[in-house]
């Protein structure tokens, strides 16, 4: 006798930003930080972000292009 079988998968690939995502959030908070810091250092390219903004203090999309 003859048989038949179908057979179905489900398979995700994670993206190399999802892996990165993964393996920060694996990462205690200390280092972390030190992580941080030395990418800020390394790279021109970044800034530290300043922590005593408030929401109302940053300036929206909005308001940037009604002061153009």
């Amino acid at each position: 006798m003859l048989k038949q079988r179908l057979e179905q998968k489900l398979l995700q690939k994670l993206s190399p930003q999802q892996i990165q995502l993964m393996k920060l959030l694996q990462v205690p908070s200390m280092a972390l930080e030190q992580r941080i810091k030395q990418e800020i250092e390394e790279n021109p390219a970044l800034e530290e972000g300043r922590e005593d903004e408030t929401p109302d203090e940053e300036m929206s999309y909005e308001d940037d292009i009604a002061g153009d």
